[in-house]
């Protein structure tokens, strides 16, 4: 009701602006002489396209603030829908395929729909990825991430290299830039996220700073073909936070979420506060999903059933 009262208002605010403008040329007309009926004619046209177009660019953004409302509001539903269900399906005894198959289906359901809060703000296709541990070893240089999650690639060609080369999208830390630069050895440990508009200039600009052959390390050798820039910010918790930790200087990283596309007009450097910020948000409470899910499927795996309360 609001957002309609609000919407009117300030129509009603660009046609008193066109009507006193009228008003205010034809006062002129009387001091004007002799007025121009042609010039006239063409500045009240004018006046009539301008608030015209205003009127559509305000229904246009109100449009799409209403979209991303609707999208916010379903994300929220599902991520809290997830938890709840794998805690019901903890309590109910479920054996861990059925437990597995539940969770990728909503999580699935749920990295669609960031993918669309996504291409809202952008105005273009981008596709959202979860990656975690496959394999991780204390030299997290040789630690393996897998694909959890993706969205739609909106690209029959990724769409394939995927479904025929799985195992190629697990990626060692050490052989791609953006997971070594946040949690390699050599890491900056001020460096929060990965964040590039233009990953062939990036691989250019290593190239010429390093004055070796090879820039931007992926592991995904077409990576050129599906992608040109990438957003990767860690699912993390500081361990200060978690009561089973003994670390006190370091983060709980479980995964990443990731964000790419092939325009390299989209994650500018004017946008970069704002879409980190998006990620990051999203991350953070991924950290409660994605946690709870180990420990689920741990004790499912451990044959350590609920204990119902008398």
């Amino acid at each position: 009701m609001e957002e309609k009262i609000s919407f009117k208002f300030t129509v009603c605010i660009v046609l008193i602006e066109f009507i006193t403008a009228i008003i205010e040329l034809i006062g002129n007309i009387s001091v004007i002489k002799p007025i121009n009926i042609v010039t006239f004619l063409i500045t009240i046209l004018m006046c009539i396209i301008l608030t015209v177009t205003n009127i559509y660019i305000i229904k246009k953004n109100r449009i799409q603030t209403l979209q991303i409302n609707k999208v916010t509001k379903k994300i929220n539903c599902s991520d809290t829908d997830l938890y709840f269900a794998m805690k019901m399906a903890y309590k109910k005894d479920t054996d861990i395929n059925t437990f597995t198959d539940l969770f990728i289906t909503k999580i699935d359901s749920y990295v669609e729909e960031l993918a669309k809060l996504f291409k809202l703000y952008a105005k273009e296709n981008i596709v959202i990825t979860i990656r975690f541990f496959e394999e991780r070893k204390n030299n997290l240089d040789e630690s393996i991430l897998t694909i959890l999650s993706h969205s739609e690639y909106n690209n029959k060609d990724r769409t394939k290299y995927y479904n025929q080369n799985k195992n190629k999208c697990s990626k060692k830390v050490k052989d791609n830039t953006e997971f070594y630069a946040l949690i390699g050895n050599n890491r900056n440990s001020q460096i929060e996220y990965f964040y590039h508009g233009n990953l062939k200039e990036y691989n250019e600009f290593l190239k010429n700073v390093s004055g070796k052959s090879n820039g931007y390390k992926n592991s995904t050798l077409e990576w050129e073909q599906f992608y040109n820039a990438k957003i990767v910010v860690p699912i993390k918790i500081e361990n200060k936070k978690l009561f089973y930790k003994k670390e006190n200087d370091e983060d709980d990283i479980i995964g990443f979420l990731c964000a790419d596309t092939m325009s390299s007009k989209i994650f500018t450097k004017e946008k970069e506060e704002f879409y980190t910020s998006l990620m990051q948000s999203y991350a953070s409470r991924l950290y409660i999903i994605l946690n709870k899910y180990y420990y689920y499927s741990n004790q499912i795996k451990g044959g350590k059933k609920h204990v119902k309360s008398v």
